[in-house]
């Protein structure tokens, strides 16, 4: 099975994100010499704003031993706050999105194969449906970059085995966006990953930022850090930090635990769902219009379209404040306007988080979300489409 259709291009950027379907690429076709060629999709002339160029650098960069030192930008995934640096990190993707300045980026041909290897080793797990081992694109000497490489690898291997239908096969395109030197042979690279899934059920799309530390070494490029923009990947970090770390697990003796924990955790899922009954929700807010104790089965419910209208436009421009704010909020906000139709509560039973769809409170005893349906676009076009809509 082919895990990628293997092309060296720089591809930039996606358009969809844009707001315009064309995408704009450049290809190193030669080893001395940067050749552009330019990939249009669709029959818009408008460019998208960034050219990446791939290039054969002359000068070498690897420092003379690996890297041993933290710097300041690592931390131990123990003392991270993970919905903070969700929060800091998606601002540098908004940033990245909002800027339709024209520019260029350029990137090493070593580093930009670098990435293409990483992202090939991280989709072959929804082909392969074993925990990853990512180590050797890591420099491994500071517990926060074990820490890291854990979280990477338990997230994908959580995407990978949650999944119901089955990945025959995976074409990718890696879009870089933004490369940054923050130190002396480390960049940061912000990078887009477009995947085409060929499963038994047909063709899926899907898309996912990146932020890398990515170090030049005595060994080659290396991994010190590495960022996904997916709120189950802030899920998986919590759940590291409160089920093994806080818990003085070591990293090393984790990873096989932390596997069984995942499917033990999807299988329980899958039992709950077959004894589905109604779901309890006890602990909604309290402006609620006609607030509910059992929300009904996912089978006809009541849509109340004024209501959730309303609440549009109440909270457009004033967040409500029974919630926590989030960077990334359009998903958050549709899921708050819908649920404030009467007879919608909290939907906490079924056997994956996109059939689930709820939100708890936090240690500030605001409303956060709970499942990925509730704040994730593709979750809850999953976790609606069961439902019958009825006005009357």
């Amino acid at each position: 099975m082919n895990i990628k259709n293997k092309k060296i291009i720089g591809i930039m950027f996606i358009s969809a994100l844009m707001l315009t379907p064309t995408v704009v690429a450049f290809a190193a076709s030669d080893k001395s010499q940067e050749s552009e060629k330019l990939y249009m999709i669709g029959d818009v002339e408008a460019e998208a704003p960034i050219k990446v160029i791939i290039e054969e650098t002359s000068i070498d960069r690897k420092i003379g031993s690996s890297i041993e030192n933290k710097y300041a930008f690592e931390s131990n995934l123990s003392a991270e706050n993970p919905m903070a640096l969700f929060e800091e990190n998606s601002k540098k993707v908004s940033a990245a999105l909002n800027n339709n300045k024209q520019r260029t980026v350029t990137i090493d041909k070593s580093v930009y194969q670098f990435l293409t290897d990483f992202t090939d080793s991280y989709l072959a797990v929804y082909l392969t449906e074993v925990m990853p081992n990512m180590d050797e694109y890591y420099d491994l000497s500071s517990k926060a970059r074990k820490e890291n490489k854990l979280s990477v690898e338990a997230f994908a291997y959580q995407m990978a085995a949650a999944k119901s239908n089955k990945v025959e096969s995976v074409d990718s395109v890696l879009n870089i966006a933004e490369i940054t030197p923050i130190t002396d042979n480390v960049d940061e690279i912000l990078f887009y990953l477009q995947s085409t899934f060929h499963t038994n059920e047909g063709v899926e799309n899907s898309g996912t930022w990146f932020l890398a530390h990515v170090a030049s070494t005595a060994d080659g490029h290396k991994l010190l850090k590495l960022w996904i923009q997916d709120y189950a990947y802030e899920m998986m970090q919590n759940k590291l930090i409160r089920d093994y770390l806080s818990q003085g697990v070591e990293i090393e003796v984790s990873k096989d635990a932390l596997a069984q924990d995942i499917l033990n955790e999807l299988n329980a899922n899958l039992e709950n769902n077959l004894a589905r009954g109604p779901a309890e929700s006890s602990n909604e807010p309290d402006d609620k219009p006609d607030d509910n104790i059992v929300q009904p089965l996912k089978t006809t419910i009541e849509y109340d379209r004024q209501a959730v209208a309303d609440a549009a436009i109440k909270y457009a421009y004033n967040y409500n404040t029974l919630f926590v704010e989030e960077t990334n909020d359009c998903t958050n906000y549709v899921s708050q306007c819908m649920w404030q139709s009467p007879g919608w509560g909290f939907d906490r039973i079924g056997n994956s988080a996109d059939v689930k769809w709820s939100c708890a409170k936090d240690s500030s005893n605001k409303y956060k979300y709970e499942t990925l349906s509730w704040v994730g676009v593709n979750e809850l076009w999953k976790y609606f489409p069961p439902v019958r809509l009825s006005d009357e």
